[in-house]
């Protein structure tokens, strides 16, 4: 059977012109071609795996402990939460490196070996993220009704 170069499609014997692209058939035997693979017999050649950029693996990494240590701010956070300031302090903290975090998460799914990781620390900032935003929240309130919050309903000069 004879293909189009243009398209790829069988064309029957004594075609001049691809009906389906218009290209012009020619009318050559196709020879073929015998495929050495070198890469498994372990000779030197020019392709190469491609590798994986290690910076993807370290961010990976760094999403995860800081996912981690947003764990133990939670679990700081709600066992100070008889003790407002503390707590605060706690959450905001967490707020400050969860986004971080996330992003390096976020990097770090790009790198194949340590996908696990990532996918741990971008669970564990995202989770992070809102329940701090919560507690942020609930604690603005509680430390207002104590009299102890910052914010008066005035400007600061």
């Amino acid at each position: 059977m004879l293909k189009c170069k243009g398209c790829g499609v069988e064309l029957i014997e004594g075609t001049v012109f691809c009906p389906y692209c218009g290209a012009q058939v020619q009318n050559e035997e196709v020879k073929e071609v015998e495929v050495i693979d070198n890469y498994s017999s372990g000779e030197n050649n020019y392709y190469k795996p491609k590798t994986e950029n290690k910076a993807f693996k370290v961010f990976a990494v760094i999403g995860m402990i800081i996912g981690l240590v947003n764990l133990g701010l939670m679990l700081i956070s709600f066992a100070t939460f008889s003790v407002p300031e503390l707590s605060y302090v706690a959450v905001l903290s967490g707020m400050e490196i969860s986004v971080p975090g996330f992003v390096f998460s976020c990097i770090g799914k790009k790198s194949t070996s340590n996908r696990k990781k990532a996918n741990l620390g971008f669970v564990l900032n995202l989770i992070a993220m809102i329940v701090f935003f919560i507690l942020l929240v609930v604690l603005l309130f509680l430390l207002e009704s104590t009299g102890t919050g910052g914010y008066d309903g005035g400007f600061y000069f």
